[in-house]
């Protein structure tokens, strides 16, 4: 669900295949070292002489929508990237009114959380103090 949600807000550039890339590269720490631009991006599903390209726009479209930040290091601007709680931004772009998020689409993530006993899709809503730091100092609402 999350993967369509991000495709859904994404239109005509779909972000979810760079971010299933990115979370199977990470461990339990949600850090992941963009080291090798060229694998990730193909991994991506991004191949030949725009690939890479294709992917950092796309890498930098999932940190425009706050889903994950990017800092630069010996890779060059695209070096490192931590991937945030989905559920939690999600819900900040619930609250936010975030265009191309569709009510149907989130109330269906909501609907398998509450499924599955994930309760930081219910939980009252203190961890958005510290995503609106994160929004805040990336520039953002």
């Amino acid at each position: 669900m999350i993967l369509k949600i991000m495709d859904e807000m994404t239109k005509g550039a779909p972000v979810s295949s760079t971010y299933l890339t990115l979370w199977c590269n990470t461990w339990d720490n949600s850090f992941v070292v963009l080291n090798k631009h060229g694998e990730m991006a193909n991994a991506s599903g991004f191949g030949g002489q725009r690939g890479q390209h294709t992917w950092a726009t796309r890498m930098k479209k999932l940190q425009e929508l706050f889903f994950i930040d990017i800092k630069p290091g010996k890779s060059g601007p695209l070096s490192n990237a931590i991937i945030w709680n989905p559920h939690l931004v999600l819900r900040w772009h619930h609250d936010n009114k975030t265009p191309g998020l569709t009510e149907a689409s989130y109330n269906a993530l909501l609907e398998w959380a509450l499924e599955i006993g994930a309760k930081d899709m219910t939980d009252p809503f203190l961890p958005t103090q510290q995503l609106e730091t994160i929004i805040s100092s990336n520039g953002g609402a």
